[in-house]
Formats: structure tokens, sequence, C-alpha cells
């Protein structure tokens, strides 16, 4: 079998052929790598010296940037044309700053906090509370009830929202529950039994009533073990100077204070 070989012109056309090839390719590198630099540096407090985290580092011809890391520090490729870096941070005023064109750089920023808003006063109001209710000793007094004796359970019948399961019952209905499903408290103390004959009366003397407060939803969790509402009954306070004492006679009973 015979061998093959090239002509010597054919060969050394190739090598030149390879050779620029390489030669252009070299320079196209170099021409891009200088047209690139790298800026690099830390942002600080201008007061304190303080290192500032998450500093927005801004090209303004390529607009895109980098932000600080945790030590304060930013690292950013320029292009050929951005000759500035803008520097922002909340609550300190912008910096620019100008580079020299075609070479890697180090910056040292210090940002000079911004000037203080005046002081704002924000003024809050109480909002009515559509679920609360509250009656006084004087408001139950007022108004009439059975046998023209006042009675609690019968007089927060006639607030909203509040029933009762029969006509002349004290038992009551609060957001669809049962009566079960009340929590009554005199004087912080809870009550599972508040009415007698049959449920007709409350066991309630409206003389020794100070306050009556309905919680008819959304009361705090320390009223807990019942669904549909709490009814806070507060007695009133003695009188440690005097003795004083009521009583009153009814067609319902005898009722008697001192």
């Amino acid at each position: 079998m015979g061998s093959r070989c090239q002509h010597p012109g054919k060969m050394s056309s190739n090598f030149f052929k390879i050779s620029f090839i390489l030669i252009g390719s070299i320079l196209i590198s170099a021409q891009w790598g200088y047209g690139q630099n790298r800026v690099a540096g830390i942002v600080r407090d201008g007061i304190s010296g303080e290192l500032l985290i998450g500093a927005n580092v801004i090209d303004p011809i390529k607009k895109a940037g980098t932000a600080t890391d945790n030590n304060g520090y930013f690292s950013l490729v320029m292009d050929r044309g951005s000759d500035s870096l803008l520097i922002t941070y909340v609550g300190y005023a912008p910096v620019s700053v100008l580079l020299s064109s075609g070479k890697d750089t180090i910056l040292n920023v210090f940002l000079q906090p911004g000037e203080d808003i005046e002081e704002v006063e924000v003024v809050a109001f109480k909002r009515n509370q559509f679920n609360e209710s509250s009656l006084s000793n004087k408001e139950l007094k007022y108004i009439p009830s059975i046998g023209s004796e006042p009675d609690v359970l019968k007089t927060l019948q006639l607030l909203p929202g509040i029933q009762t399961t029969n006509e002349g019952s004290s038992n009551l209905t609060i957001r669809g529950g049962g009566p079960g499903e009340n929590l009554f408290l005199f004087d912080n103390v809870p009550l599972y039994y508040v009415n007698h004959l049959g449920g007709f009366v409350s066991v309630f003397n409206p003389d020794m009533i100070n306050n009556v407060r309905v919680l008819k939803g959304g009361f705090p969790a320390k009223y807990g073990g019942k669904l549909s509402s709490v009814i806070d009954i507060s007695m009133r306070e003695g009188n440690p100077s005097k003795l004083r004492g009521t009583a009153g006679i009814g067609v319902m009973g005898i009722n008697g204070t001192i």
C-alpha cells in the first residue's frame, strides 16, 4: 500500500490559516477584557463608620447593579462607557462616584444620613364595641318588669341580640345558643343556676347590683367554657362608715339588703 503525503505548499497555507484564527481570537479577547473593569468596595455610615448592609450599588448607564453583603462589601463588573456609580441606602443621602475608565477600582464609600422628617403624631380612637352592652343599677330599676319588680335577666331581653326561650321566662338565648351556653359571673364567681320558680324570675336582687356587662361575641380567652355570651354582674360596694339597708315586697316575693 502506498502512503499519501501533502504538498509542502498546501501545509504552509493551512498553518497560516490556523495562526490567523488564533491571533484573531487573542485580539478579540484582549479587546473584550479591555472594555470591562471591576469595581469593588465597602459602604459605611459617614458618622459612626458602621457597615451598611444591603446598600444599593447601581450602574446608571447599564441600569444594573448589586447590593452590599453582611460585611458592607460589593463587587460589580462595569462595561465600557460606564464612568460612575450611584450608591443609595434607606435613610441616607445618595452618593454618585466617578470612576477611571478601563481601570479596576477599590472604593471606600461613606454615606451621610439624610434629612429627618418632622415628627408625626398618630392618635388612635377606641373602636366602638358593638358586641358589648352595659347596664347600670339605675337603668335596671327604671325599666319596668313582671309584677312591677325589676328583674336583671328580663331587662337584658330588651337589648339587641338577646331573646328568651319562652314568654315570661328568664332563660336567655344569645347568638343562637341555648341558655346553657351563657357564662354568668357574679363578682367573677361563676354561677350555674341563675333563676328559680321554673325559670320565671332570676336569683339576682337588683338592689345589690352595681353594673351588668354583656359580651355577645369576641370575648377574651379568660372567659372560657361557653360559646354564646358572658354576662358579668358586679355587686355594689358597701359603706364601711354607715349601716344602711333596703327592703321591698312585691307580687313575686320579698327582698332586702343590708
